[in-house]
């Protein structure tokens, strides 16, 4: 087994201060093992999910443990449980062993925690989702059956502005999180410091706490939008297809905006005055 060293420990440290910045107290505990290393234990929602359902109705508890060695080392799933299921559960057990398949697959010489929990959290929504859809096809089948309830899907966008966006490691994370995200828009560097993201709720507002833990000196999130319906199929097409850093003066982005029909947002989110008589 590998040592762990001072560089290791740092960088756990550090790690576990970014997750403490995205969850609760309530949602996030972290323990000091004496053979080294940290426990790590999540207690998260699913999304989503009909409550009665024959399906994963929630929350998770999700332990990790972190070795001495870690990133060098990778990490183990400890346990996995659902409040309302049986952990002798076939379903629970085949999951258990996706998430552990799936946690033991991340790269080394990463910081992975924060992917590991929602990874896992994913994998538990998308099997709950499968048995709620096996329970639907079991209540159409049956006559007398109450309708089912409808799983409800929610595309958020938000308008962040900052100070500024100089930092090439910021930068970077800006992109590389919108991506694990499955986020699109667009991030413009300089002073002052734009983005602009549109996404499933919780991916951009998981996100969105990602950003705010890297410390700026000002961020600001200047307009925030839900829209709502049964599917992500039923949504009009994004705004943008996908993420970018855009390197252009402000005034340059406002097509796009009114390409959007949400040009106000432009303008009270840059603070730039509006001089147009109007629309155009």
């Amino acid at each position: 087994m590998m040592e762990r060293t001072d560089a290791n420990l740092q960088a756990q440290l550090d790690e576990i201060d970014g997750l403490r910045c995205i969850y609760s107290e309530h949602e996030l505990e972290v323990q000091e093992v004496a053979q080294g290393g940290f426990k790590i234990d999540a207690t998260l929602p699913l999304e989503g999910i009909a409550s009665g359902a024959e399906c994963f109705a929630g929350p998770v508890h999700l332990s990790l443990r972190v070795p001495a060695a870690y990133p060098t080392e990778g990490l183990c799933l400890c346990s996995l449980l659902v409040e309302g299921v049986s952990p002798s559960s076939p379903s629970l057990c085949s999951l258990k062993e996706s998430v552990a398949a799936c946690i033991a697959g991340l790269p080394l010489g990463e910081e992975v925690i924060f992917m590991a929990i929602t990874e896992a959290i994913s994998l538990c929504n998308d099997a709950s989702q499968r048995l709620l859809m096996d329970a639907k096809a079991d209540n159409d089948a049956s006559p007398n059956a109450p309708s089912p309830v409808t799983p409800i899907y929610t595309r958020c966008s938000a308008f962040v502005l900052f100070h500024h966006i100089k930092s090439s490691t910021k930068r970077r994370h800006l992109q590389q999180w919108a991506a694990e995200h499955g986020l699109s828009g667009f991030s413009r560097p300089g002073t002052p410091g734009v983005l602009f993201v549109q996404g499933e709720q919780h991916g951009l507002d998981l996100y969105l706490k990602r950003v705010r833990s890297m410390h700026w000196k000002k961020m600001s999130v200047m307009w925030y939008d839900e829209q709502q319906s049964a599917s992500p199929n039923d949504m009009p097409p994004p705004l943008f297809p996908s993420f970018t850093e855009r390197m252009c003066d402000l005034i340059e982005l406002l097509p796009d905006f009114k390409r959007g029909n949400i040009e106000h947002v432009f303008w009270d989110g840059t603070k730039i005055p509006n001089t147009s008589d109007g629309p155009s």
